[in-house]
């Protein structure tokens, strides 16, 4: 997935070379995170956006002449970050056993926080309707998917890679599918208690058969 955001998703070619235009991007991203989650994709415009800021609708317009833009790179912020935390697991140096397990582990904490369970949930919305914030989420986890498939194939070498990627992909979709039942402020139900530890013994056993 592309580091460079402010030239992929679409900000004024510029704004974000000089440090303080750096700065302002960041402050308005930083802003528009906020708006987003308290207000959803469905009340998130540009004038809520500008009159956070206290500034102008031709100011904002001047960093993201469109709502669009805003939020495609809005979302390539946050999926850099998410990507970056599982990149610092990945590069650890521990067993593929414990870079794995560490990495649900982390995926798992981070459903708790109420920023990241909101704004993926936004996202998921927003990709329905827009095809560049599709194709960003799938630009996501299809980089999702291979770290978890190299961690797999350093676990098990002797699994037929084709294999692997499906058994990566669904351990993505369970991990994923989980923030529904157990994300921010999810209601915990009884059956839920111990899941955790049950989709861990899962991932190894889908390895390990």
């Amino acid at each position: 997935m592309a580091k460079n955001a402010s030239k992929d998703m679409g900000n004024r070619p510029g704004t974000a070379v000089q440090r303080k235009g750096r700065e302002r991007v960041e402050q308005i991203l930083d802003i528009a995170t906020q708006l987003l989650i308290e207000e959803g994709h469905g009340q998130f415009t540009m004038n809520q956006l500008a009159k956070r800021l206290g500034i102008r609708i031709s100011n904002l317009q001047y960093y993201f002449p469109s709502r669009e833009q805003l939020i495609q790179q809005l979302l390539q912020r946050f999926l850099d970050k998410a990507r970056d935390g599982i990149d610092a697991i990945v590069k650890q140096d521990t067993t593929p056993r414990k870079r794995l397990l560490s990495t649900v582990d982390y995926v798992l904490k981070d459903q708790e926080n109420e920023s990241s369970c909101k704004i993926i949930w936004e996202i998921w919305a927003l990709s329905a309707r827009d095809d560049k914030i599709s194709e960003a989420m799938d630009n996501f986890y299809e980089s999702y998917c291979k770290q978890v498939y190299d961690m797999l194939i350093a676990l098990n070498p002797e699994v037929p890679a084709r294999k692997v990627g499906r058994i990566s992909a669904l351990i993505v979709s369970m991990i994923e599918g989980l923030s529904l039942m157990r994300g921010f402020g999810k209601r915990r139900h009884t059956y839920l208690h111990g899941i955790e530890k049950e989709l861990r013994e899962t991932i190894l056993q889908l390895i390990h058969a």
